[in-house]
């Protein structure tokens, strides 16, 4: 009896196996249809049941983050009409500059005191810095800490009291904390 039933059992199982697809067709399948891209996470047909809900979208910039962008790209514009330079610096990214001529660094100057980043005595302001950090992060503690002593750190790397290259420095120090914090913020 329990032999009869072991065949029935194998016999059940083998045919259907024939009848549906192998795991290695599966496979192969999901293989063809990605070749050569990233397999997505999640899918608008998981598992083949349609989800209304999924949907890609944009990371949304904080409005206090695009205001700051605003105020640096206007700036940059404003102070390179000023110094007299062309239409071409604008399209040149300054912040993540690593060797940035002798011009660019009195731009970036202009740049960081017209928004008050930079003090009267070339170094970079710590109530701005902890101004722009809370309106940024809807005043939340950790963040202007942080963002206060990064600030503070940036002041004591500063080497100079010539006003385009301190902002050379602030700026590199700037840019560099930007991108260990993954900010995406340019001017």
């Amino acid at each position: 009896m329990k032999f009869a039933a072991t065949v029935i059992f194998f016999a059940f199982a083998y045919i259907n196996l024939a009848h549906s697809k192998s795991l290695k067709n599966y496979y192969a399948n999901s293989v063809t249809e990605y070749k050569g891209q990233r397999k997505p996470l999640a899918s608008p047909l998981a598992n083949g049941i349609h989800d209304s809900s999924y949907t890609r979208s944009k990371r949304q910039i904080p409005q206090a983050i695009q205001d700051l962008q605003d105020l640096l790209t206007n700036t940059k514009k404003d102070c390179a009409k000023e110094l007299g330079f062309g239409s071409s610096v604008n399209d040149k990214t300054l912040l993540y500059e690593e060797n940035p001529t002798p011009q660019e660094k009195c731009l970036m100057a202009c740049i960081l005191r017209k928004v008050n980043l930079m003090d009267k005595n070339n170094r970079l302001s710590v109530d701005t810095i902890a101004r722009i950090a809370g309106s940024v992060s809807q005043n939340n503690e950790l963040v202007i800490s942080v963002a206060v002593a990064t600030a503070n750190n940036c002041n004591n790397l500063i080497s100079t009291n010539h006003p385009c290259e301190a902002a050379a420095q602030i700026n590199k120090c700037i840019g560099g904390a930007l991108k260990a914090n993954k900010l995406k913020l340019f001017y």
